[in-house]
C-alpha cells in the first residue's frame, strides 16, 4: 500500500521494535525479547533507554561471543518498496491487513446502505520485518491474518443491546492488577463493566472466549485474556486485551486480540487524504467520525496451538492421536472396505463414500490392514471411521467407530446420514 496510508495510519512512526546487537559478531535480538529470556523480565513496552540501562544493570553480554552488546536501537518492522518502474514513490507491505477495510470504508459505508454499526471482514497476509523470527512457527515475517472491524457510533460504546444475556458470563481475564501473583480471576462480563470496560468491548470478549471454549474446545484452564497495560498496548488503542493460550514449549502465547482503535485510524486518513470520514446519524442530525473495534486472529498461531493441544502420542494405543475437534478435522468421517479384494464388499464402501461426501467432508481408503487405516486416521485427526464388512452386505450395516474411545456402533446406511448429523451437533 502506498506509503501516505502508513503516515495516516501512524506506522510510519509507530510501529517499531527495539533490537540489541553485539558489538563484534552478528547477534541480533529483540531487546525486550532478550531481557525476558535472560532475566525473566516482562518489559514490553519499554524505551530503548530503559532497555540499555536494564542490559547494563544486570552485566549481560552477547549470549553467541560474550563480547559487549551495543545500545539497543529502534528498527520500524515494515518492508520498504518502490511502487512504480520509475518512480520515486515508496509502498510499503502491509503490517496488518485493517488498513484495507480502512482506506475502502466510505465506499463499503455507500455499498452497505449507510448502516450503523457496520462490519468488515478480511483475512489475508501480512508483513513484518522481524528482527529475531526464531521460533518460525509462531514467529514470521509473512503470516495470515483473520481481522474483524467494527465501525460503530462512539456514543453507544457503553452499551449493547444483547448485554443482558451475558452479563453473568464468566471470563477467564488477567488483568493489569493480578500479574504480581500471575493468576487468573475469573470475572464475570458486568463486573469487567464495573471496572470501567465498556458493554460494546465486554460483550466481544464474551463472543471471543465462546468461540475458544466452545466451538475449538480448547480447555478453559490453557486460555485467557491478558491486559496490557499503557506501556504495552498498540499506540492506536484504548482498551487491549490479548487471547493467550498455553503451549506446551512456550507457555502462554499470544494468538490474537481484541482492540478499541477509537477514531484514531479513519481521523488520520481523512487527515492526510482530506476525505471526510465523517457521517451523519440521522435520528440525531449529528455528524461523527466512526470508532473502530478489532477483532485480530492470527491464523498461523490458532492452527499451531490447535495442534499444540491436540497432538497425542499414545502409548496404549501405540499411534499419534490427533484430537481435533469435529467442526475443524480435515475429515470428519473416513470409509473403509474391510478388504479391497473382493468387489462387492469394495462397490458397498464407494457407495457408502457417494453418500456421505455430500454432506461431510470425507475420505475413503482401501490400502493396508484395516488396523492400520484406523491408525492413520487418527493420526490427521479423522473423527469417525465407516467400515464396510462382509455383513454389510447381508444387513445393510456398517460400524462407525468413535475416535476418542475407539468404541464401536452398528449402523443402517438408511439412516447413516442422520446419525452422523446427530454425532456432528
Amino acid at each position: 500500500m502506498h506509503e501516505k496510508v502508513f503516515e495516516a495510519s501512524g506506522h510510519l512512526k509507530n510501529f517499531i521494535d527495539p533490537e540489541v546487537r553485539c558489538s563484534k559478531c552478528d547477534f541480533v535480538e529483540r531487546a525486550d525479547h532478550f531481557l525476558e529470556k535472560q532475566v525473566h523480565l516482562k518489559v514490553e513496552g519499554s524505551s530503548a533507554e530503559e532497555l540499555t540501562a536494564l542490559i547494563r544493570k544486570h552485566k549481560l553480554s552477547c549470549p553467541k561471543c560474550t563480547s559487549a552488546l551495543k545500545p539497543v536501537a529502534i528498527v520500524n518492522m515494515m518492508f520498504a518498496l518502490p511502487m512504480g518502474t520509475e518512480s520515486r514513490q515508496r509502498a510499503f507491505l502491509r503490517p496488518e491487513t485493517a488498513q484495507s477495510p480502512y482506506v475502502n470504508f466510505k465506499l463499503q459505508y455507500e455499498l452497505q446502505r449507510k448502516k450503523m454499526p457496520l462490519g468488515l471482514a478480511l483475512i489475508g497476509r501480512a508483513y513484518r520485518n522481524e528482527i529475531s523470527p526464531r521460533n518460525l512457527t509462531l514467529r514470521q515475517r509473512e503470516f495470515t491474518q483473520a481481522e474483524l472491524q467494527i465501525f460503530f457510533n462512539p456514543a453507544f460504546v457503553g452499551m449493547h443491546k444483547d448485554f443482558p444475556a451475558i452479563k453473568e458470563y464468566k471470563l477467564q481475564a488477567l488483568l493489569v492488577e493480578d500479574r504480581s501473583h500471575h493468576h487468573v480471576h475469573e470475572r464475570t462480563a458486568e463486573e469487567l463493566v464495573q471496572r470501567g470496560l465498556p458493554q460494546f468491548y465486554v460483550y466481544h470478549l464474551v463472543k471471543i472466549q465462546q468461540f475458544y471454549l466452545e466451538e475449538l474446545k480448547i480447555p478453559a484452564e490453557k486460555f485467557r485474556f491478558y491486559e496490557l497495560n499503557d506501556k504495552e498496548k498498540a499506540f492506536y488503542n484504548k482498551y487491549h486485551f490479548d487471547m493467550e493460550i498455553e503451549l506446551q514449549e512456550h507457555g502462554f502465547t499470544e494468538v490474537g486480540g481484541l482492540h478499541y482503535r477509537t477514531d484514531h485510524d479513519l481521523k488520520g486518513h481523512q487527515a492526510v487524504s482530506k476525505e471526510s470520514m465523517e457521517i451523519l446519524d440521522e435520528p440525531s442530525g449529528k455528524k461523527f467520525i466512526p470508532h473502530v473495534l478489532e477483532l485480530s486472529f492470527g491464523v498461523d498461531r490458532n492452527v499451531y496451538a490447535l495442534l499444540d493441544l491436540n497432538y497425542d502420542n499414545n502409548a496404549e494405543r501405540g499411534n499419534i492421536i490427533l484430537h481435533l475437534p469435529a467442526i475443524i478435522t480435515p475429515f470428519f468421517c473416513a470409509v473403509f472396505p474391510l478388504v479391497k479384494n473382493k468387489p462387492e464388499v469394495v462397490g458397498k464402501a464407494e457407495e457408502v463414500y457417494s453418500l456421505l461426501k455430500k454432506e461431510f467432508s470425507c475420505l475413503y481408503d482401501e490400502a493396508a490392514s484395516v488396523g492400520r487405516r484406523y491408525a492413520r486416521a487418527d493420526e490427521i485427526g479423522v473423527r469417525y471411521c465407516l467400515t464396510v464388512d462382509f455383513d454389510s452386505l447381508d444387513d445393510n450395516c456398517v460400524t462407525i467407530r468413535d475416535r476418542e474411545t475407539t468404541q464401536q456402533e452398528r449402523v443402517s446406511i438408511s439412516r447413516l446420514v442422520q446419525r452422523l448429523m446427530e454425532l456432528r451437533a
